[in-house]
C-alpha cells in the first residue's frame, strides 16, 4: 500500500506511521556453541521487547500518522542467530523482512541434509520465510560466496536503525562475517547492540565511535563497562533516532510549517518565470496562475502504473516527493519574484523622484505619492518575505524533495537512504544530517522499507532504464539551467555596461556649453542610469546566476559520464553474472544518488546567505 495515511487530508503533506527497524547479524550454530541458544534467545527477546516498548510509548502528536507503530525485524534467516532473532521478533509482533544472499531456491541449498548445521533446517527456514512480509532476493554467486553473504549483510545494515550483533568477541577476520558487518556498522554510525554469545549473554549499546576496543586476533574483546544500565541506554538511543532533532534557537524550525502547509489555489508570483523565460530563453510565455494538484503535476515523471519495481517505488514515494517539490517551486517563485521586483522598484523610485524635475513639473504631488508607494511596496515585499520565510522554505523543501528523489534510486537495490555529506570546515554552518528534513526523509525510508523483489537480469534492466530516465531528466534540467543563466548573466552585464556608458555620455554632455539649457534632463540620466545599472547588479548578485551556471555545467559533465557508464553496463549486463551486474549497478546508482545529494547541498550553501534584503 502507498506510504500515506487515510487520516491525513489530501490537501496537506502526507505523513507516515512511525516505523522502526532492527537488524541482526551473529554466529551460526557451529560457532554459537551447544547449549547457548536458549540464553541468546532470552537476551534477544529482552532487547527486542525493550525496543518495542520504547517505540510503542513514544508520544508523537503530529509527527506520525495515527495507528500502531510498524516494527520490522531484518534478517536473512541463516541458521543460528538469525532464526533465533526472527522467532523472538515474530513472537513480539514485529514484521519480518528477509534479504537473502542468493535466490531463495539457491539459498535453500545451505539448509539441505548433509550441509545444514541444524536439524530440520530447511523446514524451519521455509516456515519462517512464509511468515515474512517481504523477501528481497539478491543474485549471489556461489563462486563468490563470501561476497554474497557480505552483500546481504550490507542490506541488513542499510535497512537497520539499530543493529543487534551476537558476537563472542573473538576476531577471525572472515570476510562477510559478523565482525566485518560490525565494523561497517561502526563506521557508518549505526547504533549497535552487542549481545555476548558467551554466557551469561550480557549485552551493551555501542553508540559512539570509541565504544569498542580494536579487535586483536586471538584476544577476546570484552564488553565495555557502563555506568548507565543497558535498558536505559537502549531507550535513549531509540528515542533519539525517532524524535525530531533539537534545533538551535538561532535556526528557524520549519517542520511545523511544512506539515501545516496546504496547496495554494493560486500562484500570483509570476515575475520570476516571466523574466527567466524572456531574458534567459527568448520566450514570452503566458504564466499559469492556477496551481494544479501536486501529485498530478509529477505524475508523468512518477507513474504509479509503471510495471515492476518502478511502479512500486513511485506508489510509495510519489506523494512524499510531490508536496515538497511543488511547494519549493511555489516559494522559489515568491522569493525570486520579490527580489526582482524590489530591485526594479528601487530603480523606479529614482525615476519617479527625478523625472518631475527633468520635466519641469511644479508641485508634483502625484509623483511624490507614487514614489512613496513604491518605497512602501519594497519594504512590504522584503519584510513580508522574511516574515513568511519564503527563502528558508524554498531551500528546505527543495532539499527534502531531492533527498526523496534520490531515495527513489536507492530503494529498488536495497539501499538505505541518501547520505548528506558536509565538508568539515562547514559543519558548524549547516549539518544536514541533524535537520528535520533528513529526519523526515529517514521516517519515510523506514516505513517504505524494501520492495518484494528478486534481483534477476530483467529486474536489473528495469532499474537501469529507471536510472537512465532520472539521469536524462537531470541532464535536460542542467542543460537548460546552464543556457538560461548564462544568457541572463550576459544580458544583465550588458545592461549594466549600457547604463555605465550612458552615464558617462550624460556627464560628458554637461561640459558642452550649447547643452546647458538641458542640464536638468542630463542630470536625470546621470542619476537614473546608475540606479538602473545598480538594480541589474543587485539582481545578478542576489540570483547567483554565474555560480549556478558553473555548477550546472560541472554537473552536466558528471551526469553524462554516468550515462556513458550506464550504457556500457547495459551493453554488457547480459554477458555477465547477475551478481556482478548487481554490484556494478549498485555502485553506479549510489554514485548517482550521492552526486545529486551533494549538488543540492552545494546549491543550498550558495543561497544560504541570500535572504531577501532591501536594495541599498
Amino acid at each position: 500500500m502507498p506510504a500515506t495515511s487515510a487520516s491525513v487530508p489530501l490537501h496537506m503533506p502526507p505523513i507516515v506511521p512511525l516505523a522502526f527497524r532492527v537488524g541482526v547479524i551473529g554466529h551460526r550454530p557451529d560457532r554459537l556453541g551447544p547449549g547457548r541458544q536458549a540464553g541468546v534467545a532470552a537476551a534477544l527477546r529482552t532487547v527486542l521487547a525493550d525496543i518495542k516498548s520504547t517505540v510503542d510509548a513514544f508520544d508523537h502528536p503530529g509527527l506520525f500518522s495515527s495507528g500502531r507503530p510498524v516494527l520490522r525485524a531484518i534478517t536473512p534467516l541463516a541458521e543460528g542467530t538469525d532464526r533465533i532473532f526472527a522467532e523472538q521478533a515474530l513472537g513480539l509482533g514485529y514484521e519480518l523482512t528477509v534479504p537473502t544472499p542468493f535466490a531463495v531456491g539457491e539459498f535453500e541449498q545451505d539448509f539441505r541434509e548433509g550441509k545444514a548445521l541444524e536439524p530440520d533446517s530447511l523446514t524451519r527456514f521455509r516456515r519462517l520465510r512464509e511468515r515474512a512480509t517481504v523477501t528481497f532476493e539478491l543474485a549471489g554467486d556461489r563462486a563468490s560466496e563470501a561476497r554474497a553473504y557480505a552483500a546481504a549483510g550490507r542490506i541488513v545494515l542499510g535497512q537497520s536503525d539499530v543493529l543487534v550483533v551476537v558476537w563472542d568477541g573473538w576476531q577471525t577476520g572472515k570476510r562477510g562475517g559478523t565482525e566485518q558487518t560490525l565494523i561497517e556498522a561502526r563506521s557508518y554510525g549505526v547504533p549497535v547492540v552487542w549481545v555476548d554469545a558467551e554466557p551469561p549473554h550480557a549485552w551493551v549499546v555501542l553508540a559512539a565511535a570509541d565504544d569498542l576496543e580494536a579487535p586483536i586476533p586471538d584476544v577476546r574483546v570484552p564488553l565495555p563497562q557502563r555506568s548507565t544500565s543497558p535498558v536505559q541506554a537502549l531507550h535513549d538511543t531509540v528515542t533519539r533516532l525517532i524524535e525530531p532533532p533539537l534545533v538551535s534557537k538561532d535556526i528557524v524550525d520549519l517542520r511545523p510549517q511544512f506539515f501545516a502547509e496546504t496547496k495554494p489555489a493560486w500562484n500570483l508570483a509570476f515575475v520570476w518565470k516571466l523574466f527567466r523565460n524572456l531574458v534567459g530563453s527568448n520566450e514570452l510565455e503566458i504564466q499559469k496562475f492556477r496551481v494544479d494538484d501536486f501529485e498530478e503535476s509529477v505524475a508523468k515523471d512518477w507513474p504509479t502504473n509503471a510495471p515492476g519495481v518502478v511502479g512500486w517505488v513511485n506508489r510509495h514515494l510519489r506523494p512524499h516527493y510531490a508536496w515538497p517539490d511543488k511547494l519549493a517551486d511555489y516559494y522559489a517563485d515568491r522569493y525570486r519574484s520579490a527580489f526582482l521586483l524590489a530591485y526594479g522598484l528601487a530603480a523606479l523610485a529614482v525615476f519617479l523622484a527625478l523625472f518631475p524635475l527633468a520635466a519641469g513639473l511644479h508641485h508634483p504631488v502625484g509623483w511624490i505619492v507614487a514614489e512613496l508607494l513604491t518605497l512602501l511596496a519594497i519594504v512590504g515585499l522584503i519584510q513580508g518575505g522574511r516574515k513568511l520565510h519564503w527563502h528558508d522554505r524554498w531551500m528546505e523543501y527543495r532539499l527534502l524533495a531531492e533527498l526523496i528523489r534520490e531515495l527513489r534510486l536507492l530503494v529498488p537495490l536495497g539501499g538505505g537512504q541518501p547520505s548528506p555529506r558536509q565538508p568539515a570546515h562547514l559543519a558548524a554552518l549547516f549539518d544536514p544530517a541533524g535537520t528535520w528534513v533528513f529526519w523526515h526523509m529517514r521516517s519515510i525510508a523506514r516505513f517504505v522499507g524494501l520492495p518484494p523483489a528478486r534481483l534477476t537480469l530483467p529486474y536489473l534492466e528495469d532499474c537501469m532504464r529507471h536510472l537512465e530516465r532520472v539521469l536524462e531528466e537531470q541532464d535536460g534540467f542542467h542543460d537548460r539551467t546552464n543556457e538560461r543563466f548564462e544568457r541572463i548573466e550576459h544580458r544583465l552585464h550588458g545592461l549594466g555596461a549600457v547604463c555605465l556608458g550612458g552615464t558617462i555620455v550624460a556627464v560628458s554632455l554637461h561640459l558642452v556649453p550649447l547643452l546647458a539649457p538641458l542640464g536638468l534632463q542630463l542630470t536625470f540620466f546621470c542619476a537614473f542610469l546608475p540606479a538602473l545599472g545598480a538594480a541589474a547588479a543587485g539582481v545578478l548578485n542576489q540570483g547567483e546566476f554565474a555560480r549556478i551556471k558553473r555548477r550546472s555545467r560541472a554537473m552536466l559533465e558528471r551526469i553524462r559520464k554516468l550515462r556513458l557508464d550506464l550504457g556500457q553496463l547495459e551493453a554488457t549486463a547480459g554477458a555477465s553474472s547477475p551478481a556482478r551486474s548487481t554490484d556494478a549497478m549498485t555502485r553506479l546508482t549510489s554514485g548517482a544518488a550521492q552526486l545529486m545529494v551533494d549538488e543540492v547541498l552545494d546549491w543550498r550553501l550558495v543561497f544560504l546567505d541570500r535572504p531577501l534584503v532591501p536594495p541599498s
